[in-house]
């Protein structure tokens, strides 16, 4: 009853996650953190990826990593002139962003860019095998 049915689709997104986090970590090693970049296009939260991904990872050398996410904003293209701006408008708010005018030149209509996707940005390791340790 407390779990939210739209969450499970960060289930995917963290899998895969953890799976690079930990081919990625030599053995006798321990990930301290992951960076994760998203769109705010994109239907994962933050809080249910973090949520998903502390479950998943307990018993590996993710086990006390933190994953850290950063939304990046959708940018919105002028076809006329190619003023570019950034937008962290939701959904609904973006259709009307993007039939309206330039700001820039009042061209009607502008192409998104961007928004939807997510990436890996970094993993931050520890210990290892030919791996030195902070100091």
């Amino acid at each position: 009853m407390g779990r939210n049915p739209k969450a499970m689709h960060e289930l995917p997104i963290v899998t895969r996650i953890l799976e690079l986090a930990l081919a990625s970590t030599p053995e006798g090693a321990r990930v301290l953190g992951v960076d994760l970049a998203i769109g705010v296009l994109c239907d994962a939260e933050p809080r249910w990826l973090e949520r998903y991904f502390r479950v998943a990872a307990r018993g590996t050398a993710c086990a006390e990593a933190e994953l850290r996410v950063e939304r990046l904003p959708a940018l919105l293209v002028c076809p006329g002139c190619g003023d570019a701006r950034s937008c962290e408008a939701t959904a609904t708010e973006l259709v009307d962003l993007l039939r309206g005018p330039c700001p820039a030149c009042g061209t009607a209509g502008r192409r998104l860019e961007g928004g939807a996707e997510y990436s890996l940005e970094s993993i931050e390791i520890v210990g290892g095998e030919g791996i030195e340790g902070p100091k």
